[in-house]
């Protein structure tokens, strides 16, 4: 009888183990398969023209990733916006963002944020101390080519600037170096949905 008793305990103490053992192993996959883990340090995309005036606005004088189509001149520019979003980064550094046509040529080139400013104040015919766009350039756009991240997850846009019209269909090439390592990303960009 008390054999039977010493069984059942150990039993029962090995089940309590195996369970406890069981959710301590669990847990670790769960860590392990969350989004910030399988997530790349950086990634590069196109933000469609869409999305740009949903989230930004419609009209140039409140967008300034949007270039504006005034009614009696032509359009002068074409933008293709990007974001950069970086996870766990510390430093990012910018060394090349361009898009290229069918042979190669580059037909748009990345402006820093102060000539990217100069701009927008430009072609949205606006004063200098109007802060609608120029704020929006502050907090959403790259402040610098390389510069220190802070920790967490941030995104950061970037404008490819070229003269109107851009070829239909173009080649984005972009460079970063990520820490000590160099990253490229090329992607099609089809103009008209950029714009």
């Amino acid at each position: 009888m008390r054999i039977r008793r010493k069984a059942a305990l150990a039993a029962s103490i090995l089940g309590i183990l195996l369970a406890v053992l069981g959710c301590a192993g669990a847990g670790r996959a769960k860590v392990a398969e969350s989004p910030e883990f399988l997530e790349e340090p950086v990634t590069v995309t196109l933000v469609p023209g869409k999305e740009l005036r949903k989230q930004y606005g419609y009209a140039p004088e409140e967008n300034p990733f949007i270039s504006p189509k005034p009614l009696i001149t032509r359009k002068l520019y074409d933008f293709i916006v990007l974001r950069f979003k970086a996870v766990g980064v510390t430093e990012l550094e910018l060394l090349q963002a361009d898009a290229v046509d069918e042979a190669g040529s580059i037909c748009a080139s990345f402006y820093p944020r102060e000539e990217f400013t100069k701009l927008s104040l430009f072609l949205g015919r606006q004063e200098p101390d109007d802060t609608t766009s120029t704020n929006k350039i502050g907090w959403y756009y790259l402040p610098k080519k390389k510069m220190s991240v802070p920790s967490g997850s941030h995104s950061y846009l970037l404008a490819i600037v070229g003269k109107h019209p851009l070829p239909e269909t173009v080649t984005v090439q972009v460079r970063l170096r990520v820490g000590g390592e160099e990253k490229s990303f090329e992607f099609r960009v089809n103009v008209a949905e950029a714009a």
